[in-house]
Parts: structure tokens; C-alpha cells; sequence
């Protein structure tokens, strides 16, 4: 780590008023955004036991693998690329940045982005939840500081205040569930969204499935045809169903099709980032 980082890190490490997680979080934030993610990335650091005692852990490589398909600096990369989209088109959209919002992460496997959110907002502005109840153990042991829930694959209903958050995003979540799913997901993230509420969320083009391991032409091209003939492509892993539906798999879809299969939600922009370039990330407001 840089000296300007360790300098932070010495004065947190022996100022006495550092002595909670959400304090210890605060004198981060005098750092940039990318050198605040590098210190989480780094935790637990022996060189400071007691900023390491109070900041979340790190998860451990095969984690980050296994979630993500990436891990350390690689990851945190792409990680800082869609946050700062988020902060971006946030203020973009709506005149108001993440600082002090209420915000969701939905489908938060093992925290990644929840520790890079913590930058903007303080452990009682900040909600994660995920319906595998691994994700949430993960989180809860290595000490993300947040209000954490295990959902259902098909949440009719999800545990927070109606109409009570700000910003809501859901990163690799819609780019793998069945056509149910996403709806019914999409209605029960607008039941907790404020009117006028941000939902950012990312989906695939139809070129993903060019890249997808293991199919044949004939199964390729269909998937492709559903992308664009009838909004949707959705090819199913090897799972147990629930309530009669396979839930998760590999999907696409044009980005029309969200205020299409949930128009509660309108579609106000999108973008994406060239070094992640089959997640589109698409910005919708609570009608």
C-alpha cells in the first residue's frame, strides 16, 4: 500500500475514538474510493491488529473464485468500475449522489460491493441480502457491518420498509435467473423502493451467448432467436426446481424488456465498461 494510505491507517490505528466498525469505516473515507477498496482488500493486516479487529475480513481467494470467476486486484478493479457507475449515474439522475441513501444490494453473495458501498453510507443505510444462505453466513463471518437477509428464489415480498430505499442494484443477479424470477423479483424490489427510487441492475446482450462453453449451434442459435424474437433467453442450470420453476441459469435480454416484464420500473439510461463488456448495466425509476 501506498505511504499516503499508511499514514491514514497509522493515526486510525492509535486515535482512541477508533474503536467501532462504523468509526473506523468514517476515518476510511478520507481516502479515495480505490484506495479505501485496496485497505478492505487487504484486511486482516497484521501491521494494524486493532483497524483489522474492526474492519471486515477479506473473503479468502477461492471465494472470490468461485462467486465471481476473479479475485484480488483483478476483481477490485471491476468492482470500483461499476460503484463509481453507480455514484455517476446516481448523481446523473437524480441531483443526488450515494452519500447518505438508503441502499440494497440484492443478490449480495459474500459482500463484495457491500464493502465498497460502505464509502457512501453508514451501516444503518445499508442492506444486503441473497436467497443462498451460504452468501449470508459469508457475510456475517467476515464482519460485514449491515443489516444482512436470506430471501426467497421467488421473494413475493422482501424484508425492508415499504417504500424506504433510495438505491437499490443488483449486479450478475438478472443475468441468471428464469423469466418468473426476474419478475418477481423486479415487483418486490418496487414494493421497498421510494417513488422515484433508482434500481440499477445488469443484464446480457445477445452476444453472450457466442461465448457460452458447451453448446451446439442449433441450441446457440435458438437462444440467440429468443433474444431477439421474443425478449427474453434463458438457458437453465442443473437445479432442483422452485415451486415448479428452475429459477437459475444463464440468461439475456434487450434492455426494453425490463419495463416490459415489470412496468413499474422505467428505463432511464444505461452503460457498461469495455473491461466487462457482457454486463450491461441498466438504470430504471420506481414509477
Amino acid at each position: 500500500m501506498y505511504s499516503n494510505i499508511m499514514l491514514v491507517l497509522n493515526n486510525l490505528e492509535t486515535d482512541p475514538k477508533i474503536n467501532t466498525t462504523d468509526t473506523a469505516i468514517k476515518g476510511l473515507r478520507q481516502l479515495c474510493l480505490d484506495d479505501f477498496g485496496v485497505v478492505l482488500l487487504n484486511m486482516p493486516v497484521k501491521e494494524y491488529p486493532k483497524l483489522s479487529s474492526l474492519l471486515p475480513k477479506m473473503a479468502d481467494a477461492k471465494v472470490q473464485k468461485s462467486w465471481t470467476g476473479a479475485t484480488g486486484l483483478v476483481l477490485l478493479q471491476l468492482s470500483l468500475n461499476f460503484t463509481r457507475m453507480m455514484q455517476y449515474r446516481k448523481t446523473e439522475l437524480t441531483g443526488t449522489g450515494l452519500k447518505n441513501q438508503r441502499i440494497l444490494d440484492y443478490g449480495c453473495g459474500y459482500g463484495r460491493f457491500l464493502r465498497l458501498m460502505s464509502y457512501y453510507a453508514d451501516s444503518n443505510q445499508l442492506f444486503g441480502c441473497d436467497p443462498w444462505d451460504k452468501s449470508i453466513q459469508i457475510c456475517k463471518e467476515d464482519g460485514i457491518n449491515c443489516q444482512l437477509d436470506i430471501t426467497d428464489y421467488l421473494p413475493t415480498s422482501l424484508p425492508y420498509e415499504e417504500k424506504s430505499l433510495d438505491f437499490i442494484f443488483a449486479f450478475s443477479i438478472f443475468t441468471h435467473t428464469s423469466y418468473r424470477a426476474t419478475q418477481t423479483a423486479l415487483n418486490a424490489l418496487y414494493g421497498v423502493a421510494k417513488k422515484g427510487g433508482i434500481l440499477a441492475i445488469t443484464i446480457r446482450p445477445s452476444e453472450y451467448w457466442t461465448l457460452h462453453a458447451g453448446l451446439s449451434d442449433v441450441e446457440r442459435q435458438s437462444l440467440v432467436d429468443d433474444h431477439n424474437n421474443k425478449g427474453y433467453a434463458f438457458k437453465p442450470h442443473n437445479r432442483a426446481p422452485v415451486d415448479g420453476d428452475i429459477t437459475y441459469g444463464d440468461t439475456s435480454m434487450p434492455i426494453h424488456m425490463i419495463s416490459q416484464i415489470s412496468p413499474n420500473w422505467k428505463m432511464l439510461s444505461y452503460d457498461r465498461t469495455i473491461a466487462d463488456p457482457y454486463q450491461i448495466i441498466v438504470f430504471l425509476e420506481a414509477r
